[in-house]
C-alpha cells in the first residue's frame, strides 16, 4: 500500500509480487487489494517466476527493444 501511495509515479508503477505460502482465497484477495501486481504461492517453479517477471517488465515498457530475447 505504501508503494502504491508514493508521490513518485515511477515508484508507484514498480511491479509488486507477493511470493508466499498463504494460498487461501482471502489472502490472495487481500494481497491484490493492497496493490500487488501478482501473487505467487509456494511451491513454485523457477521457470514460472522468470516468465511472470518477464511479462511484467515487457508490459511496463514502450517499444519492441525489450521484447527481443
Amino acid at each position: 500500500r505504501a508503494i502504491r501511495a508514493e508521490a513518485d509515479l515511477q515508484l508507484r508503477q514498480v511491479p509488486v509480487v507477493l511470493l508466499t505460502s498463504r494460498a487461501e482465497e482471502a489472502d490472495i484477495a487481500a494481497g491484490f487489494a493492497a496493490g500487488a501486481t501478482d501473487y505467487l504461492t509456494k511451491p513454485f517453479k523457477l521457470s514460472y517466476v522468470r516468465s511472470r517477471v518477464r511479462s511484467w517488465l515487457l508490459r511496463g515498457q514502450d517499444g519492441p527493444a525489450l521484447a527481443q530475447p
